[in-house]
This record gives C-alpha cells, structure tokens and sequence, in this order.
C-alpha cells in the first residue's frame, strides 16, 4: 500500500508510543513494516529523529537507514549518517560522521551512567 503524508502511530515495547511521519510511504501490511520517505520524523517518548528515509518493522520494532539523521532530546542533539534503532533494547546506534552535544549534563560516579 502506498501512503501520501502517513502519519502512523505505533504502541512500542514497554506501552511507548511511536509517532511516524513523512512525506510518503509503502506499507506492508502482511511483513508488518513501512518504508518511508521524504521528511521523515520518529517521535519515540521525548525524543525527535529526523531522516530522508527509514525502513521500520513494527513485529521486531526496529528501525533502520542509510541517510544523515537527527536525534533531538531535551539534553541531547546527536547527528550523522546511518542509524540502527531498537525500541526493545532502547539503543539507537548512529554509524558515521556522528556529532553529540550534551545540555545540563549531570555528572556520575565513575563506572556508572550518565543519569540522561
């Protein structure tokens, strides 16, 4: 199924709303996946990716692309090239050229994390 401007809410892992939106789409509904393109944002809880493109599975909640992303936060902005994202295992991997920057950093006991 193609889709023109989707918007798709999916419930994630652990009752977490998945918020999906893009320009357009392709929808499969038996693999239980989207392909979607052209101004694409994930809002996952207090966080906002941005991508050109993203191929998501809602039966293995991963999420996947090859293009430059964005990951918004309220403590965080990240960018770069290529993500991998697991809702289960709440890890977003971000391949190359990736560039952080932390806001109110509060600081942890060594061997511990960074309470984000």
């Amino acid at each position: 199924m193609t889709l023109t401007d989707p918007s798709l809410l999916y419930h994630g892992g652990k009752g977490a709303e998945i918020l999906l939106t893009a320009r357009s789409g392709q929808l499969d509904k038996k693999n239980k996946t989207v392909f979607a393109q052209g101004d694409v944002r994930i809002k996952f809880r207090d966080y906002i990716f941005s991508a050109d493109d993203i191929d998501y599975s809602h039966e293995k909640l991963f999420a996947k692309t090859s293009s430059r992303v964005s990951l918004e936060g309220n403590d965080l902005s990240l960018s770069g090239k290529g993500m991998r994202m697991s809702i289960d295992a709440e890890e977003i991997v971000i391949e190359d050229d990736v560039k952080a920057r932390l806001y109110n950093v509060k600081w942890a006991e060594p061997d511990t994390k960074l309470p984000l």
